[in-house]
């Protein structure tokens, strides 16, 4: 909040004149800090980690089976005799309820994949299999390269030879005639119907879809989702420039747009 005002002001004042690289620095800055929150608190496991089939009831059993084993061992672990049998019948439970659980887990299984077919729902049908069938590809070449580096710098040369200009100089003078056409351009007022309120932006982030990938900077919707309840205060103070868009939007949209487009 305190570097979003201070922006606020020196861009007032006119003490800042590349508005891009403002805007970029509070973005990584958010960015930073919630991915350095998730990192330090929120656990990281693999997939199909966590069974659907761990319940209650195999949780009692398998604390059951735990009990007895040391009862067992405080007895000095007895090959025979009621001790011995009251640890051997919960664990014989406990591993009997899970080999349950995992036949109802393909079973389970099965019916989604025959439902999916039956609905002739395609999407759901190939995303089901592919989570028990298929593996991702490792790939340790790409091109003739195995370094990361000179993997990124074959695709880096391939685009820029892929969409680089026919004529340096007919680009150079297109942009210029761009640029110029552009210098007195302020664009339509802003009207108070545009102005970033925080109900907007909560609606917005408690809107976003989750599952999906993360982005370049490896954030995705739940970091946004899960965060403290200040940062929608704080996107909407950063993106209204705190009244800026009211009173000097010709001038910030001007620069936004110069920088970005």
């Amino acid at each position: 909040m305190e570097n979003v005002d201070r922006v606020t002001d020196l861009f007032c004042n006119g003490e800042i004149n590349d508005i891009a690289d403002v805007i970029d620095n509070v973005y990584y800055s958010i960015a930073k800090v919630l991915k350095t929150a998730a990192d330090l608190y929120v656990p990281v496991c693999r997939t199909n980690f966590f069974k659907f089939w761990c319940d209650e009831d195999l949780s009692a059993l398998k604390s059951a089976a735990v009990d007895s084993n040391k009862i067992w061992k405080a007895a000095g672990k007895p090959k025979q005799g009621p001790i011995f049998a009251k640890r051997q019948a919960p664990k014989a439970s406990y591993r009997k309820a899970i080999r349950d659980k995992e036949k109802l887990n393909t079973t389970a299984y099965t019916n989604e994949l025959h439902e999916s077919l039956m609905s002739k729902d395609g999407p759901s049908f190939w995303k089901c299999w592919r989570s028990k069938f298929e593996t991702r590809a490792i790939y340790n070449e790409v091109g003739g390269c195995v370094k990361n580096i000179s993997i990124a710098n074959n695709f880096a040369n391939y685009f820029s030879e892929l969409y680089a200009p026919n004529s340096i100089e007919r680009a150079a003078a297109l942009r210029e005639e761009y640029l110029s056409m552009r210098s007195d351009y302020f664009g339509f007022p802003i009207s108070d119907d545009y102005v970033f309120t925080t109900e907007l932006v909560s609606k917005i982030i408690s809107d976003i879809k989750v599952g999906r990938a993360a982005d370049i900077d490896g954030l995705m919707g739940k970091h946004l989702i899960k965060a403290y309840r200040i940062l929608p205060v704080i996107l909407s103070n950063f993106f209204s420039f705190n009244g800026i868009i009211s009173t000097h939007s010709n001038c910030f949209w001007l620069q936004l747009h110069s920088a970005y487009f």
